[in-house]
């Protein structure tokens, strides 16, 4: 069955973004909700017994790094994650059947291709006192090319002005991917995470997209994002997913590059150089795992173990 329209491609190619209403009912945002509640619950269970507590790509909850540090007390375990990451690579059914959800999946093939895949799986948790999630456009963690992404946000709360709801620059994705760099006060624990536009956009660009609980921010891959810090006293969950066409193909690191070139014996192509990351210090020790794709949404695999 169709659901997504030729008016509403045409918007979204225009605009690189387009809001759907109503993406998941009341019933499938409260099962979404408790849903990242049990994750947590079970996480907390382990970790209160072990003490142990991977890096980030290799757990399903990322908590808040003050609280790991110590510097923060929440006043619940939900208080303390920022971040549930992987969820459908890691086999969790209910997200793996969500990021399969027919409207998703006709909106994919009418904007990217035929054959998708799933490039991430993530729930962002966002409690009062979290700080922004800075400006940045998404192809700049993920280097793929072609930029056939599409990104889906979708609210589990009401998402406004002062808790941090998604705003965004229209028609920015036509330009491609900015310089993005890691800030020079940024945290050496911190840099990966806060990498992100080195130039900021205009305030009179953007436009701030509240939304309710069950709607859905469609974007493109190279479309510039942020949300502000969350001021108010709501909590502020969200799913996201990203989805790539699956001839998508990874853009090569020069220090990768060299690697390979020093293990083969081979010489290495200097005009494969264009494709250097714009991070100093170099942080891709940190994004290689945005670019491993989680499973095949719908058709056939081109892409090996990235995409």
């Amino acid at each position: 069955m169709s659901f997504f329209t030729e008016a509403q491609v045409k918007e979204y190619n225009e605009n690189g973004y387009i809001v759907i209403r109503g993406l998941l009912t009341a019933e499938e945002v409260c099962q979404t909700r408790d849903e990242m509640k049990r994750i947590i619950d079970k996480w907390y269970d382990n970790f209160e017994q072990t003490g142990e507590e991977g890096s980030a790509w290799e757990e399903i909850v990322n908590r808040d790094p003050a609280v790991k540090r110590g510097e923060l007390t929440p006043g619940s375990r939900y208080r303390a994650v920022r971040r549930l990451y992987r969820m459908a690579a890691r086999k969790e059914e209910f997200f793996v059947r969500q990021a399969k959800h027919e409207k998703l999946v006709d909106a994919c093939q009418k904007l990217i291709g035929n054959d998708i895949r799933l490039l991430q799986s993530m729930a962002l948790l966002k409690p009062p006192g979290t700080a922004e999630k800075r400006w940045h456009q998404d192809n700049a963690y993920f280097r793929l090319t072609p930029l056939d992404i599409m990104g889906c946000w979708i609210a589990i709360d009401r998402t406004f002005l002062e808790n941090g709801c998604m705003h965004v620059v229209s028609k920015s994705h036509h330009a491609g991917v900015a310089q993005h760099k890691v800030p020079e006060w940024a945290r050496e624990d911190q840099g990966g995470m806060l990498y992100s536009l080195a130039d900021a956009p205009e305030s009179a660009e953007v436009t701030a997209l509240p939304m309710e609980p069950g709607d859905a921010l469609l974007f493109h891959g190279a479309l510039k994002h942020f949300t502000p810090p969350n001021k108010s006293n709501c909590d502020r969950y969200a799913v996201q997913y990203h989805y790539a066409a699956a001839h998508c193909q990874p853009t090569v690191c020069p220090i990768d590059m060299e690697n390979s070139v020093q293990a083969t014996g081979g010489s290495g192509d200097d005009d494969k150089r264009h494709a250097a990351f714009d991070c100093d210090p170099c942080v891709e020790p940190q994004f290689w795992f945005f670019r491993k794709a989680e499973m095949t949404v719908v058709g056939e695999e081109q892409g090996g173990v990235y995409v």
